[in-house]
């Protein structure tokens, strides 16, 4: 079709005459003769005006061709659905309307059909926000500039002290997503998993290092600098008729703690005084710090060759003129302003002999079921009840004494 487009027009040019115009001769005459002829911008205005015509003619059927072809190259399953369809509604079609009346897009008598538009918007995927993505960062090593950058995790610092006393604990936690490896001065190593946290503890001195995978750190592991040094008598003093025990530290200016399995005790700075009523054994510990604030300690253990009884003697002599040694009373209550209740039983039945409630009337032999002195030689059981007992101090006393002879 565009070639005989083409050759009508090139026909056109080639068979077209301008009219004839009677006029023309006297115009040229008045050229010859000196008369102005027509001004020389009219003749290009009529040039420029034809070529026009002919340049939006060529334009229009190369546009009209183009268009043409695309329809020609639709999709041949589109024709084929189609065709059955155009056939169905060939009665209804006709100059260029359908059933009802509206213009139709379809072309009955051609070998094409128009496809139609689907008037569905087109669905756009969104793109997802880059709050969805881990938190990563864009990292540039100073090496490599004009290499492309490396992705990696961010790393959250770490919480570390920059030293630590020998076998001081203290926790490691790991916020990131990789593994943090700890490398104790004697070349252990101990792993944290990302979002856990770990004990560490040296009791080793030197350099703790910590490798977050960005950096390594080291802690320095301090050792004590000071020592302590406990100085007691081993012997039990009786102050007061109180069981007692005396502690002195040094080896440091700061502050001391104390510990003991003794649970009477009182301390005053680098002082301890304990008071074991029961205990056979006496343990005692003193804490303290360096100029470091390093913890330093010593412990000391005293054995006792006795345990405290309130002081009260195995025998006595009630035919002896000699009222310290004739009676019956523990030392102690004679040194002590405590209420107490004391009985002297038998043995063999548990019946009482004497009683009383005052430390200066001691138990003198005399046997208030029969009121004959005891004979010599015979053991008696004591029991003493405490009524107000000071602090870790037993509620009850008891032993046995044995009546002797001058």
């Amino acid at each position: 079709m565009k070639e005989n487009i083409e050759r009508i027009i090139k026909q056109q040019l080639e068979n077209y005459e301008l009219p004839y115009d009677g006029g023309a001769w006297e115009q040229f005459s008045k050229r010859l003769d000196g008369t102005p002829s027509t001004p020389f911008y009219r003749k290009w205005w009529f040039a420029a005006s034809i070529g026009t015509v002919l340049v939006s003619s060529a334009t229009y059927f190369a546009l009209t061709s183009t268009e043409s072809t695309d329809n020609r190259v639709a999709p041949k399953t589109e024709q084929v659905a189609s065709t059955q369809q155009e056939t169905s509604q060939s009665a209804y079609v006709k100059n260029g309307q359908n059933q009802n009346g509206s213009t139709s897009a379809t072309h009955v008598g051609g070998d094409y059909l128009e496809p139609e538009i689907d008037p569905t918007p087109l669905q756009v995927e969104a793109i997802p926000s880059i709050e969805n993505f881990p938190l990563i960062e864009l990292i540039s090593e100073p090496e490599t500039i004009g290499a492309e950058p490396e992705l990696r995790p961010r790393f959250v610092k770490l919480t570390l002290p920059s030293e630590i006393c020998l076998n001081e604990t203290f926790v490691i936690e790991n916020p990131n997503d990789v593994v943090v490896t700890v490398t104790y001065p004697n070349g252990r190593t101990k792993l944290i998993q990302p979002k856990q946290s770990a004990e560490i503890k040296s009791s080793k001195s030197g350099a703790i290092q910590v490798e977050t995978g960005r950096s390594t750190e080291l802690i320095t592991v301090n050792e004590a600098s000071a020592q302590l040094y406990i100085d007691v008598d081993a012997s039990l003093l009786y102050e007061n008729g109180i069981p007692t025990l005396k502690f002195d530290v040094s080896g440091t200016e700061q502050p001391v703690s104390w510990e003991s399995n003794v649970v009477a005790k009182t301390s005053e700075k680098n002082h301890l005084v304990v008071h074991p009523y029961t205990e056979r054994e006496v343990n005692v510990t003193a804490n303290s710090t360096d100029a470091n604030g390093c913890a330093v300690s010593e412990t000391k253990t005293v054995t006792l060759n006795e345990i405290y009884n309130l002081m009260a003697p195995t025998g006595f002599y009630p035919s002896s003129g000699d009222s310290r040694t004739n009676q019956f009373i523990p030392l102690a209550l004679t040194m002590r302003d405590t209420p107490f209740e004391m009985v002297i039983m038998d043995p063999n039945n548990m019946t009482v002999l004497y009683k009383t409630s005052d430390a200066s009337q001691g138990w003198n032999g005399i046997d208030s079921r029969t009121g004959q002195l005891v004979p010599t030689g015979s053991t008696w059981l004591w029991k003493v009840v405490m009524k107000k007992p000071l602090l870790g101090e037993p509620s009850e006393y008891k032993g046995l004494i044995t009546s002797r002879g001058k």
